[in-house]
């Protein structure tokens, strides 16, 4: 069996998008969108597919199907596959079994067969995965090039950067979560911010090489190792001269934000500052598949914005300052105007999508979003926290004030839910 009996848990989100048909018969919100993109999903990576079904095939459940507006075919638009087992804090691998199948076991100091999280599976499907820094996306930008100019640095050749570098300006690294890459809105706008207000080395970073696995457990686990690697670019960096340590900012959106962690811890926290933009809170602090998270030991300053806690991400406070904009959880204001009542995922997505929105405007419009120190978001909602001290959520947070802050937020940038995230997929 995949599932050995000792197993506790099996966690199967699938994720789907509003574009079925309602009940009353007409068709959903994306039908659309979801018609231009039906054929060209059935086309998309069937390494994939092959990876999901030698995990997939043995689960006794079946998985719902849902019809798309017009569409004759059927989809399962988007499935986050989380498959752990509880081991008391032990570290998971997988395996290969005695009959050559996956397996999925607590790793013994006896275990013989135990290898890395990819290691059971077949030659052909590692490739799909297994990341070295020839797989990484190192995009310059700075002030001086605009934001449509962009130069692509190799792993490996940093030095390349000499030639474009601004001298005297801070570093500010982006890089974004799981299923979604450096093109996406989450990088692009806050790098846009940076270029438009000020004198930046900007680097978006890009690991949708492994970001879009869809088997949920393998990027999450990789995250580690994907921050390993880009400690070692940052060292480059400052070996060249180009920077010091405490010049650098990380800022990374959900898994984004582990990988960040990974690469301070690596670099014995010696980074600046890192953000966590909603670090993603399964396979991190739940059902805990990749035991390194983004933690206050990682950089000089860590500061983490909560938006959708408990649902996508993280709950605990885990920075030096830990801001919880509308109580940090879902629906995030704006969200569930666009996406309730039918589209329960969108409203967790776009609450999701919010902690990085929060930050743009926080670059463009300074000290705007100004917050207090509470114990709890009850006794903030009841004003107990009044005269308590206040810091400001994003890029002007004060690493001399920590804490738990609480406050009001709001922005104009779009909601975004499914339809977006399965068309930036699917491209």
């Amino acid at each position: 069996m995949l599932i050995r009996r000792s197993a506790r848990t099996i966690l199967l989100i699938l994720v789907t998008v509003s574009g079925v048909e309602t009940v009353t018969g007409r068709p959903g919100r994306w039908s659309s969108s979801i018609q231009q993109i039906d054929c060209r999903l059935k086309k998309k990576d069937e390494q994939n597919d092959l990876i999901q079904s030698r995990i997939t095939s043995k689960v006794q459940s079946s998985t719902p199907i849902l019809t798309m507006g017009k569409c004759t075919t059927t989809v399962i638009v988007l499935s986050l596959l989380l498959l752990i087992i509880s081991t008391n804090g032990r570290e998971l691998r997988w395996k290969r079994s005695t009959n050559n199948q996956v397996d999925i076991a607590p790793l013994t100091n006896n275990d013989a067969q135990t290898k890395s999280i990819v290691g059971g599976l077949d030659d052909t499907i590692i490739d799909r995965f297994l990341v070295n820094g020839q797989s990484l996306g190192f995009i310059y930008w700075n002030t001086k090039l605009g934001r449509n100019t962009s130069i692509n640095i190799e792993f490996g050749d940093e030095k390349k950067l000499v030639d474009y570098w601004i001298r005297g300006s801070p570093l500010k690294m982006i890089t974004h979560g799981f299923i979604r890459s450096a093109n996406d809105v989450e990088v692009t706008s806050i790098k846009s911010s940076y270029i438009d207000t000020g004198s930046y080395n900007v680097i978006t970073f890009d690991w949708s090489h492994v970001s879009k696995n869809i088997i949920y457990p393998i990027p999450a686990y990789l995250t580690s190792h994907i921050g390993h690697l880009v400690a070692e670019f940052l060292k480059k960096c400052v070996e060249y001269k180009l920077i010091s340590f405490r010049e650098i900012h990380l800022i990374g959106h959900s898994f984004g934000a582990h990988i960040f962690a990974a690469a301070g811890d690596a670099l014995d926290g010696k980074i600046g500052r890192i953000t966590g933009m909603d670090p993603a809170a399964y396979g991190f602090e739940f059902l805990v598949v990749q035991p390194k998270h983004l933690n206050s030991t990682d950089a000089q300053f860590v500061d983490v914005i909560h938006s959708s806690a408990g649902t996508f991400g993280y709950v605990e406070p885990i920075g030096h300052v830990d801001f919880y904009p509308n109580g940090g959880i879902t629906p995030q204001p704006g969200c569930m105007e666009a996406f309730l009542p039918v589209d329960f995922l969108s409203l967790v997505l776009c609450s999701h999508v919010r902690a990085p929105q929060y930050f743009v405007d926080s670059i463009y419009k300074s000290t705007s979003f100004k917050a207090v120190q509470c114990s709890s978001a009850e006794e903030y909602t009841n004003g107990l926290c009044t005269n308590n001290p206040t810091n400001f959520m994003g890029e002007d947070a004060n690493p001399n004030t920590t804490g738990v802050f609480y406050l009001k937020a709001f922005t104009n940038a779009p909601a975004i839910g499914a339809a977006n995230f399965l068309l930036n997929y699917v491209n």
